[in-house]
């Protein structure tokens, strides 16, 4: 029984290793497939998660619809005084 219990531990251990070092790309493929199987909600929700692309925050200027800077965020200025 204690065998079966620390194989179950070491298994799980080895799918998220794998899970979180794979390339994004892969994730979402596989993603993507486990979804088609019947599956609990929360589990599906996660799965859903990560088979949708990375979107853009709009940081890079890449995206023609991205506002210039997030709302309720404003620009600091230095003004440099004059040295005596």
């Amino acid at each position: 029984m204690q065998t079966a219990i620390v194989t179950l531990i070491v298994l799980a251990c080895g799918v998220y290793a794998g899970w979180t070092l794979m390339p994004q790309a892969a994730r979402r493929a596989i993603a993507a497939q486990l979804l088609k199987l019947p599956l609990p909600a929360r589990l599906a929700q996660t799965f859903v998660k990560a088979s949708a692309p990375a979107g853009g925050c709009g940081a890079c200027g890449g995206c023609p619809n991205a506002p210039a800077s997030p709302p309720g965020e404003k620009a600091i200025r230095v003004h440099r005084q004059p040295s005596r």
